[in-house]
């Protein structure tokens, strides 16, 4: 029977402690701070997302960051967080795109439903469904690869197997986030809110640029926090791009709903 000592002991052992590396602070702390700042937004621009929403899907994700971080390590509490600021940010372009459209500063939706489509694009309107399919299955894949990564190294303390898995987390979600980007713009979409040159060449060459220029600093200049700071705002980047195109589809299928209500 363990004695009232050793039960303390181990209670105080397993009792959660903030994180006392200095990098872990500064990056736990640009994340709140990013959270706390798009949730402000999130509330003043969105009618769709109400505020009780927004609160429980942000605080949702800080607590289970903060409870896994505690159970299960340091680094699969950083993986975590990062997914939470990354659901937020697509989430608070979502709002901006709806007080956009709301103001009439986003036509893409009304373009695309006087938009006569060409027999190309008819025939992907016909097989969309098999696209969304595969990307599915491949996303789940990816990220069940991802999160095997993760927690293979949840035991880890080194500072550079926490940049490694963040690299990794960060690769990946930007990754999906493109390939779903490219599929609702040219698919679904159809070039009307950005042409399929600029989502396939130019979103593409940016974000290898930029994971170049975020190892570069890390590597050569040891710039941990800033080269860490970059492999976060690049799937930021693209995750608020496709909040933005789900933002966009979602206003056109309403109008094209309310003009047919019958055949919609």
């Amino acid at each position: 029977m363990p004695s009232s000592s050793s039960m303390a002991a181990y209670t105080h052992r397993r009792r959660w402690r903030p994180p006392t590396n200095q990098l872990d602070l500064e990056f736990w702390t640009f994340s709140l701070l990013a959270l706390s700042y798009m949730f402000c937004w999130i509330i003043s621009l969105s009618e769709a997302i109400t505020k009780l929403v927004a609160f429980t899907s942000i605080t949702y994700g800080i607590l289970m960051a903060f409870a896994v971080a505690h159970l299960l390590g340091r680094v699969v509490g950083m993986a975590v967080i990062v997914i939470a600021v990354l659901y937020t940010t697509g989430m608070f372009a979502h709002a901006i795109a709806e007080h956009r459209q709301h103001t009439g500063s986003d036509t893409a939706a009304d373009a695309l439903l006087t938009k006569k489509l060409t027999t190309e694009q008819m025939q992907r309107e016909e097989l969309r469904r098999l696209p969304f399919i595969v990307l599915g299955a491949y996303s789940l894949f990816v990220f069940g690869c991802t999160a095997w990564l993760v927690f293979t190294e949840m035991g880890s303390i080194s500072t550079a197997t926490v940049i490694i898995v963040l690299a990794e987390v960060s690769i990946g979600t930007c990754f999906i986030s493109y390939l779903w980007s490219i599929l609702l713009s040219v698919g679904l979409l159809h070039d009307t809110f950005v042409s399929h040159d600029t989502i396939v060449f130019k979103a593409g060459s940016y974000s290898i640029a930029l994971y170049f220029l975020a190892f570069l600093l890390i590597a050569m200049f040891e710039s941990k926090l800033l080269g860490l700071s970059v492999l976060l705002l690049i799937p930021m980047a693209m995750a608020g791009f496709l909040g933005y195109v789900v933002a966009v589809y979602s206003h056109y299928k309403s109008l094209r709903g309310s003009l047919n209500p019958l055949n919609y």
